[in-house]
């Protein structure tokens, strides 16, 4: 149900080549790999 109401939204992100996720979960994840990874590369 959500997914057409977004759709438009994240069509645009797409465009802008920003990164998005089917849920927060998800994204929140995607962020903790990210910061695990920064961490590592910092050492």
């Amino acid at each position: 149900m959500a997914g057409e109401l977004v759709k438009e939204g994240v069509k645009l992100l797409n465009t802008c080549g920003i990164k998005n996720f089917p849920t927060p979960e998800r994204a929140a994840k995607a962020l903790y790999w990210l910061s695990l990874r920064k961490a590592f590369k910092t050492k």
